[in-house]
């Protein structure tokens, strides 16, 4: 099965346990949207992006990502001539993950013996295992709420992590100075004992903003305000300007991730957003090739992440010093936020100091 990824008792008998569930109640769901890591993650991020490739084989390299400066307006020329032009050299940009994060699970030691039992009776070849029953799906699934249960706060730190550096390193819009963040105003206040309607021209503007600063579909994510005036425009009509609300929403030109943590560390509703391929998350995994062996007592390998796909976890297999106190499971991920270079723009072309990544903040509009 490719969910094993490694041959040690444990860590095979858990991946086992994990790829069993998830095929029996299809992608593993949770309640809290940490929207910068999920988005992240976002189909429409780059496929073939250097990113990926950190870490090949278990071993830490950096992130190279070569970028050339495009021409500006200036260099155009009015009349025919064989003047030479200006050369634009490659530039370099290098990053190395730096930031380590982990989580440790204590896990019975009779809950992960009948673990590994029915790992054992499901193995009919090497490598090759029979389908689970229902009884052993139910096992399994009894067994991996203690693993399962400490993903949501393991979640929250990374995505936290995430955003703080995100607020670090956005970029600016074009046409506006360094730390200037529009306001738009998306939804409307009380009025009439209606309360929350979308303001269109707010959405409108934002819109017509995102577009001035790169190609592709934009990714948003947040909470508060943004996410109330979104909500409005799934279960609203018509307005009396004719707007169908409905269409608007099916039509939005970005895609919106809701994330709880976003206004503790961006501020009260501050939307973080960025073009596709332009923030990216750098990460490698330790244990996998031929890192993905046991060391000593020690078992190792790599766990996905059941409810965000793409994203896996190392992880380590520990047993306790004493006879029957049971095992310790450790998740980790080495990572960081990668971002395009704010110099990849000449300072005399339109888009000087923008990467694709902004920030805004989500306004009310108060009725006249």
């Amino acid at each position: 099965m490719a969910a094993i990824s490694q041959n040690n008792a444990a860590c095979p008998a858990i991946l086992a346990a994990l790829a069993s569930v998830v095929s029996a109640d299809g992608q593993q769901k949770f309640t809290e949207p940490h929207g910068l890591l999920q988005a992240l993650m976002d189909p429409n991020q780059p496929k073939n992006s250097a990113i990926q490739q950190v870490g090949e084989g278990g071993n830490v390299r950096p992130v190279r990502v070569f970028y050339q400066q495009r021409a500006v307006e200036s260099e155009v020329r009015n009349a025919k001539s064989c003047d030479t032009g200006t050369v634009k050299s490659k530039v370099e940009d290098n990053q190395t993950p730096t930031t380590y994060r982990e989580i440790p699970i204590e896990v019975s030691e009779a809950a992960l013996r009948a673990l590994c039992k029915t790992f054992s009776d499901r193995l009919v070849a090497p490598g090759q295992l029979a389908t689970a029953s229902d009884n052993q799906i139910m096992l399994y699934r009894d067994t991996l709420d203690e693993v399962l249960s400490a993903l949501p706060a393991f979640r929250r730190t990374l995505n936290t992590e995430l955003l703080t550096q995100f607020l670090a390193k956005r970029g600016k819009w074009q046409g506006q100075g360094v730390g200037a963040y529009p306001t738009y105003y998306v939804r409307q206040a009380l009025q009439n004992g209606n309360d929350g309607a979308p303001v269109l021209d707010g959405f409108a503007k934002l819109e017509q903003d995102l577009s001035s600063i790169g190609m592709g579909k934009p990714i948003l994510f947040g909470r508060g305000t943004f996410d109330l005036a979104n909500t409005a425009l799934r279960y609203g009509c018509c307005n009396a300007a004719g707007t169908d609300f409905g269409q608007m929403g099916d039509g939005a030109g970005y895609q919106f991730y809701r994330d709880t943590e976003a206004a503790a560390v961006l501020g009260a509703n501050v939307v973080g957003g960025f073009m596709p391929g332009y923030a990216q998350l750098l990460r490698y995994n330790q244990y996998v090739g031929d890192f993905a062996t046991k060391h000593g007592n020690v078992q190792r390998g790599t766990f996905a992440d059941p409810a965000i796909p793409g994203l896996r976890y190392d992880m380590r297999v520990i047993p306790s010093e004493c006879e029957g106190e049971g095992w310790t499971i450790i998740l980790g991920l080495h990572f960081d936020l990668w971002v395009a270079p704010a110099g990849q723009f000449a300072a005399t072309d339109r888009l000087a100091g923008v990467n694709g990544t902004v920030t805004f903040t989500a306004g009310t509009m108060i009725p006249a």
